[in-house]
């Protein structure tokens, strides 16, 4: 008996689920970057905010540095010494939409910066 046809035939079934599976992983891992950047943004803009806390319109100057790289909605607000940063980013992966919701505090705790997701 000759293997050749049955190896053409198997690989020939399994070529779409091998081709599917590829464009679900790159979907995914562009999501992850995606939202890496995310994270890194806001938490870079957090620390300015709390750096510069006392300062004129730091609202203003925390909102635009987000805008650099942040097109969507974003809530920021001051409250005494705490800083809170709320964007919802609508992501599609494979045709799908689902939202991403990065919430973030940040606080200075014993001359330490801190920044927990919430």
């Amino acid at each position: 008996m000759d293997n050749k046809g049955q190896s053409l035939v198997l690989f020939v079934l399994l070529m779409p689920v091998l081709f599917v599976l590829f464009l679900v992983l790159s979907d995914v891992g562009n999501l992850m970057v995606s939202q890496s950047k995310y994270d890194s943004e806001i938490k870079s803009a957090i620390k300015y905010g709390l750096k510069h806390k006392d300062e004129d319109n730091v609202i203003d100057r925390i909102k635009s540095l987000l805008d650099y790289s942040i097109s969507e909605d974003k809530q920021i607000t001051i409250d005494g010494s705490k800083i809170e940063v709320k964007v919802l980013k609508t992501n599609k992966v494979m045709g799908f939409d689902f939202d991403s919701v990065f919430d973030y505090i940040g606080y200075i705790q014993d001359d330490k910066i801190m920044i927990d997701r919430l």
